[in-house]
C-alpha cells in the first residue's frame, strides 16, 4: 500500500518537471527577502540597532509580508498547476482506468501540493538567511555575522503558518479538481485573497472562519495588528484548529466528488 502511494507520488513529481511551477516556488520564496534586503541596504542606518540580534526583526518583517501577500498566491497557483495537467491533457479516464484505487491518485496529488508549498517556505527561510549574511558583508553594522536566528522562535512560527494555510490548500484543491477551466479556481483564490485581507484588516471575528484570512491571523504580525483573541491555552490557537477542521472537510468533500466522477 505504502509502496503504491510512493510510486504515485513520484509519478506526480515527474509530471511537473517540464512545468514552470519550480520557478514559481523559487521566485515566490526569494522575492520578499530580496525586497527587504534592498530596503535595508538603501537605508542601512535606519535599520541598524547595535548589540541586538538583528535576525529576529529581519525574519519577523519578511515572514509577515511573505505569509500575507505571497504565500496565498503560491497556494492558489500551485493547486491549479498540479491539477490542470490532467484537465489539460484529459487524462482522468486513463488515470482512473489503471489498477489503482482513486485514493492513491487523489492523495498523492495533495501530498505533492503540500510538499511544494513547504518547499517555498524553506526557500524563503534559506534565502533570507543567505541575504542576511550577504548584507553583513556590505554593512557590518547590521551585525548579522555576530548572531544566528533563534530557531526556538522560528520553528514554532513556521509550524503555525503551515497549519494555518491548510484550509486554503484543501479548498483550492477541491475547486481545482471540480472545475476544468483552471481560471475559475484561480479567480476564486484571488478574490478570496483580497476579501480575506480586508476582513483581517477590519479585525472582524469572521476572519477566524474565513480560510483566506487565516494565514495572516495565525501569527501575530507587526505590519497589521489583530485584536481577536486566538489563545486556547495550548500550542495550537483557534485559527489552527479551525484550519485543520476546514482542511479535513474540503479534502473529504473533494475525495467524495472524485469517487463519484464518471470518466467513461
Amino acid at each position: 500500500m505504502l509502496l503504491l502511494f510512493i510510486r504515485c507520488f513520484h509519478a506526480e513529481l515527474y509530471k511537473l518537471k517540464s512545468t514552470p511551477l519550480r520557478w514559481l516556488i523559487l521566485f515566490g520564496g526569494i522575492l520578499v527577502p530580496i525586497m527587504i534586503t534592498i530596503s535595508f541596504l538603501t537605508s542601512p542606518y535606519h535599520n541598524t540597532t547595535l548589540n541586538v540580534n538583528p535576525w529576529g526583526y529581519f525574519y519577523k518583517l519578511t515572514s509577515d509580508i511573505f505569509s500575507v501577500f505571497i504565500l496565498l498566491p503560491i497556494i492558489v497557483l500551485t493547486n491549479s498547476f498540479v491539477v490542470n495537467l490532467e484537465h489539460q491533457s484529459d487524462t482522468w479516464k486513463r488515470l482512473y482506468s489503471m489498477p489503482l484505487k482513486r485514493a492513491y491518485i487523489y492523495f498523492s496529488k495533495l501530498a505533492v501540493i503540500l510538499l511544494l508549498i513547504f518547499t517555498s517556505i524553506i526557500v524563503y527561510f534559506l534565502s533570507a538567511l543567505v541575504l542576511g549574511y550577504f548584507m553583513s558583508l556590505i554593512f557590518p553594522e547590521f551585525e548579522f555575522q555576530y548572531y544566528f536566528p533563534n530557531m526556538g522562535e522560528l520553528i514554532p512560527r513556521f509550524t503555525h503558518l503551515m497549519i494555518g494555510i491548510l484550509s486554503v490548500v484543501g479548498l483550492q484543491y477541491c475547486l481545482s479538481l471540480h472545475f476544468k477551466n483552471f481560471l475559475i479556481p484561480i479567480m476564486v483564490g484571488i478574490m478570496g485573497f483580497i476579501i480575506g485581507l480586508f476582513i483581517y484588516i477590519s479585525g472582524s471575528k469572521y476572519g477566524l472562519h474565513f480560510p483566506y484570512s487565516q494565514a495572516a491571523l495565525v501569527n501575530d504580525l507587526d505590519i497589521i495588528h489583530s485584536t481577536l483573541n486566538k489563545d486556547t491555552g495550548t500550542f495550537f490557537n483557534k485559527v489552527e484548529y479551525i484550519s485543520i477542521a476546514f482542511f479535513v472537510l474540503f479534502v473529504a468533500l473533494g475525495y467524495w466528488k472524485e469517487r463519484q466522477r464518471d470518466v467513461t
